[in-house]
């Protein structure tokens, strides 16, 4: 038996998160070149585990005048030079910080990592990525809690390609080494769209590419549903209730880092396989906090250890993600559609994130295929179609017969419901939208203007009717800040035949992100999982405190699900 094949050097992965681009390296080698030495901290996923052999093999090669490693900025495609003098972690593989914090940049000074890289030089110019493209990757599977996944076991050996193949791994470390004299070795174009991902719908062909085609094949069952994130910025700051990344407060964390906290202590983290948004991502529409959100949603998948980040989410716009009309409001000017300039930072939002133009209804959908065997398919609709007006018709929701019409065509839901064979199992529907299908909350006094306690949608019976007539099993929505759940049984008029009435059932999640003032009963933040059995769907509630230390479940029911057209 050959003996294994073991690592000669390390890429470490990093993004300017919690600095502005740049500073992740410029910090560091400012301390470097002043100090002689700069820690760098490992900002690991939840799935990497500390590979105690492989980073004692790699301290030994240190020890001989330190050893060159490199440092990819994943966000900006760069890579640098630095040098190793040792990696520290402790006996029980337990978080700790800095062993010499004034040799740490503050930002993260007193950020508890699990392995802490003594550098002595960090280089700011960046370097060619041509002599990494020459090395190839060494399979260590005691990085990986529990086995090494196949995606990159079979990677082994295979050459690392470019900074952009590599970021799609989402991993935080390559282990390399030189090709052998004589080796055979692979490069990594070989094994772009190998390996069974996705199943082909059996819906035809689709004019919008906001609207998946294909089943995005998943090994876990659950999704993670958020709503009402409400980043904000200016002014209104302190309407989210979370720090930001680069924010100094020993008081907050960051939303990201807490839903992981939590999703982590009950033990669901690694079987999140996509992410859910039910609107109100932002408080103004402001660029910059569509930014803030760009950034926690690519951070809170990579914390699940996913790849393929596009794919895995789906969201729908909210009214604070449609911007206030900037005309003086008129009592006998007609309530319009909301103009492309107010649907315009969402939409930017929208076509970064995903990279698409968004269609006219800002609408999309999603389909997946949980641990293999659960089809569910999701349709995300925008209920913020009308130009609001500040103070005066505010909150308010509709969505409009052709958006409905158009997302049942474009996910195939009206291709042959009426003819399906009724014994075979179809996928489980799932309509999200931000305003509330009904009352949530309710009043005591009259209110003029806002409308915020009355605010379901002005079309919510025609959306209720469009539920019955495509056999939707489960509405998610947002907007007022409360949980709720109801199930109903209904037909798509009164005198339709009791057996054609279906049965579904509306949830309400509350907000994830908004500040105490902002939750009408103080119920807490909130993050839900959704886990998809053969016959029903788990919903687990889990309050998320910016504080840290409470980590209770809020709530938890099943949906029975009717897998028959």
């Amino acid at each position: 038996m050959s003996p294994p094949v073991l690592p000669e050097t390390l890429v470490l992965r990093f993004r300017d998160l919690a600095t502005d681009p740049g500073e992740t390296i410029e910090r560091h080698h400012d301390i470097c070149a002043r100090e002689g030495r700069v820690w760098w901290g490992w900002w690991h996923k939840a799935r990497e585990h500390v590979p105690v052999g492989a980073f004692a093999h790699i301290n030994e090669r240190a020890k001989a005048g330190g050893l060159e490693v490199y440092l990819l900025n994943a966000h900006e495609r760069k890579v640098h030079r630095a040098r190793l003098v040792k990696i520290h972690w402790k006996d029980d593989l337990e978080p700790f910080t800095s062993p010499f914090p004034w040799f740490t940049p503050g930002y993260y000074r007193g950020r508890r990592c699990k392995v802490w890289f003594e550098l002595s030089k960090v280089e700011r110019d960046e370097m060619s990525f041509d002599p990494l493209g020459e090395l190839v990757q060494v399979s260590v599977p005691e990085f990986f809690r529990g086995d090494e996944p196949p995606e990159f076991a079979r990677l082994d050996g295979v050459r690392l390609g470019g900074a952009d193949m590599l970021d799609e791994q989402n991993r935080t470390i390559w282990f390399v080494r030189r090709p052998r004299q004589g080796e055979t070795v692979r490069t990594m174009e070989e094994f772009i769209g190998t390996g069974q991902r996705r199943r082909t719908s059996p819906v035809g062909a689709h004019e919008d590419p906001s609207f998946s085609r294909d089943y995005f094949l998943t090994r876990g069952r659950r999704l993670l549903w958020l709503s009402d994130l409400h980043f904000a910025k200016g002014p209104q700051r302190d309407v989210h209730g979370f720090a930001y990344q680069g924010e100094d407060t020993a008081y907050q964390f960051n939303l990201h880092q807490e839903i992981e906290r939590v999703l982590d202590d009950h033990k669901v983290l690694l079987d999140v396989e996509g992410v859910l948004i039910s609107g109100d991502i932002t408080w103004k529409a402001d660029p910059e906090e569509f930014r803030e959100a760009r950034t926690f949603i690519r951070e809170i998948i990579a914390k699940t250890g996913k790849t393929d980040q596009a794919a895995r989410v789906a969201l729908c716009p909210g009214n604070h993600d449609v911007r206030f009309s900037d005309a003086p409001w008129r009592k006998d000017q007609p309530i319009e559609v909301a103009s492309d300039t107010a649907r315009q930072a969402f939409a930017q939002f929208y076509q970064t994130l995903f990279e698409l133009e968004p269609n006219r209804h800002l609408s999309m959908g999603r389909r997946f295929l949980l641990g293999g065997a659960v089809p569910v398919e999701i349709i995300c609709l925008n209920s913020s179609v009308l130009q609001q007006e500040a103070g005066v018709f505010q909150g308010h929701g509709f969505i409009g017969e052709d958006q409905l019409r158009h997302a049942a065509r474009e996910a195939g839901w009206d291709r042959g419901r009426d003819n399906a064979d009724a014994e075979s199992p179809r996928a489980v529907r799932i309509a999200m939208v931000h305003h509330h299908l009904l009352p949530v909350i309710h009043q005591l006094v009259p209110e003029r203007g806002g409308g915020h306690g009355y605010s379901t949608p002005l079309d919510a019976e025609r959306l209720a009717t469009w539920i019955v007539e495509h056999r939707v099993d489960l509405v998610l929505h947002g907007h007022m800040h409360e949980p709720f759940c109801v199930e109903l049984h209904r037909g798509t008029t009164v005198d339709a035949p009791r057996d054609s009435w279906h049965t579904f059932t509306v949830v309400g999640l509350g907000s994830t992100g908004v500040s105490r003032e902002h939750r009408l009963s103080g119920t807490p933040n909130l993050a839900a999982t959704l886990q998809f059995n053969s016959k029903s769907v788990k919903v687990e509630m889990y309050e998320i405190v910016a504080s840290g230390p409470v980590r209770r479940k809020h709530a938890e029911f099943d949906v029975p699900i009717q897998r028959k057209v």
